[in-house]
């Protein structure tokens, strides 16, 4: 009985959290505190940071692809709980 009525909520929670993650990685980066091997937009956007007035794509792109990205997240778990949940949907 509470399975049913835990998991559209659980699913958004999850995609929420996908985003706040992404965020954080981000934020850890450009203060140089991430992950130390490998390319992470967060460290993109750090290392592109001093060329912004010479080439601002660098640090635009990857700020528009974290945005877009935590946005399509944020969607698509109000998405899934409404279709999932069909309690809100007859209202």
């Amino acid at each position: 009985h509470i399975v049913p009525n835990v998991i559209p909520s659980m699913m958004s929670v999850g995609f929420l959290a996908a985003g706040v993650v992404i965020v954080a990685e981000g934020g850890l980066a450009i203060l140089g505190a991430g992950t130390n091997p490998g390319e992470s937009w967060g460290s993109l956007l750090a290392k592109n940071r001093s060329d912004i007035a010479l080439v601002p794509h660098t640090t635009l792109i990857p700020a528009v692809v974290i945005a877009l990205t935590v946005m399509a997240l944020n969607y698509f778990g109000d998405y899934f709980r409404q279709k999932i949940d069909g309690r809100e949907a007859r209202i």
